[in-house]
């Protein structure tokens, strides 16, 4: 039931903000991997997962964090 709800919201991360949900997907390699990354707690967001910082209305450190995350910083 989690996994199915945690795809359900990537689902739903996809359609909103289809830049960064690919940008995540080519960045670890898989979908599979970007939805458990949106669910994982993150030390750098002070223990939130990615969906409690875009609540937040963090997108811009969300980004950052992915870019680097990744290995797409310059």
């Amino acid at each position: 039931m989690k996994e199915k709800t945690a795809f359900v919201a990537f689902s739903i991360l996809e359609e909103h903000l289809s830049d960064f949900s690919n940008t995540l997907i080519s960045g670890l390699g898989d979908r599979a991997r970007a939805v458990r990354w949106m669910c994982m707690h993150h030390r750098v967001f002070e223990g939130r997962n990615a969906y409690q910082v875009i609540a937040d209305g963090e997108t811009d450190r969300l980004w950052e964090e992915v870019t680097r995350a990744c290995g797409l910083a310059d």
